[in-house]
Order: structure tokens, then C-alpha cells, then sequence
């Protein structure tokens, strides 16, 4: 597994269009979801299903501020983990679970994001 902060956007923007090549769908969880991207689906209040292709431009919109997290595959019980505090097994024993890949987790003011990759 691989643990990493980004917090440059080109690093970012490659990472989503990494997910979007694959054709990956994802799931967004994010409170106050004021902005929802196109090819999503609303499941719940905090909770969208996007299906690929990504486009960076349109999540930045919807996710700009920052306290949000998304996983690959896209599941729907996944509760969201503050991963910046929690110890890396914790995480990573969550995502074994529920079979996730994938999970980005962004900081307060969206400027960092804790990525993890089951490869």
C-alpha cells in the first residue's frame, strides 16, 4: 500500500485522470454538497456516485473548500475517517474490508490530500 500527501494541483489532476482512464467510479462523500458533477448520482445528503470520465475542473467546483473524501470502487457504506489523525493499519484495515483501492481524503481547506493506493 501506498501512503502519500499531495498538494500540488498537477499531482492531483493526475491522480483523478489515473482514476478516469480506468474508467473508475467513485464515491464522493462530502457534507454541504452544493455543486454536484455531472454523471453523478445522488444517493443519500453527503453521499454521490460519479461514474468516468472525471473531469478535475468540475470536482474542484464541487469540492474547492476542502473536508471530503473519496473512495474507488465506489461503495456506499464507507464511513469517512479523518486519515491525518488516524494511524495508517486503521485505514488500511478498512479499506481490506471493503474491498476500496482507493481512497483521497482532503484536508480542511482542500490545499492537501492524504491519498491511499492498494496496488
Amino acid at each position: 500500500m501506498r501512503v502519500r500527501i499531495i498538494s500540488k494541483d498537477q499531482d492531483k489532476r493526475e491522480l483523478i485522470q489515473d482514476l478516469s482512464s480506468q474508467g473508475s467510479e467513485v464515491a464522493l462523500y462530502m457534507d454541504d454538497l452544493c455543486n454536484v458533477p455531472s454523471r453523478s448520482k445522488l444517493v443519500r445528503e453527503g453521499l454521490v456516485i460519479i461514474k468516468s470520465p472525471l473531469d478535475f475542473e468540475e470536482l474542484e467546483k464541487a469540492w474547492y473548500y476542502g473536508n471530503w473524501s473519496l473512495t474507488c470502487p465506489a461503495v456506499t457504506d464507507y464511513s469517512p475517517l479523518n486519515t491525518f489523525v488516524q494511524p495508517d493499519e486503521v485505514v488500511a484495515d478498512k479499506m481490506r474490508g471493503l474491498g476500496l483501492s482507493v481512497i483521497i481524503d482532503s484536508f480542511h481547506d482542500n490545499t492537501d490530500w492524504k491519498v491511499y493506493q492498494i496496488d
